[in-house]
């Protein structure tokens, strides 16, 4: 489970907050847990066509760095 946690720290950035209500950590970790998942289909789409467009390996922190920036536009709405 801690490197699960680790791995969402290093992807999302993420810094956990002390939560008073068992509630909101719970929405707040499970809102974590479905943006890396989304993260990590966008990372498997990417890495295939950056794959095929260049017919050369594709470093895995690029590929991570674009997806979480791809997915923070789509977010952000800009």
């Amino acid at each position: 489970m801690e490197l699960v946690f680790k791995r969402l720290k290093q992807l999302l950035r993420v810094r956990l907050r002390r939560c008073k209500r068992m509630d909101v950590a719970e929405a707040t970790v499970r809102a974590l847990v479905i943006a890396w998942v989304l993260q990590e289909n966008l990372a498997t789409e990417l890495r295939t066509a950056l794959s095929t467009a260049t017919q050369c390996p594709v470093r895995s922190w690029r590929v991570c760095h674009l997806s979480l920036e791809t997915l923070r536009q789509d977010v952000i709405g800009h």
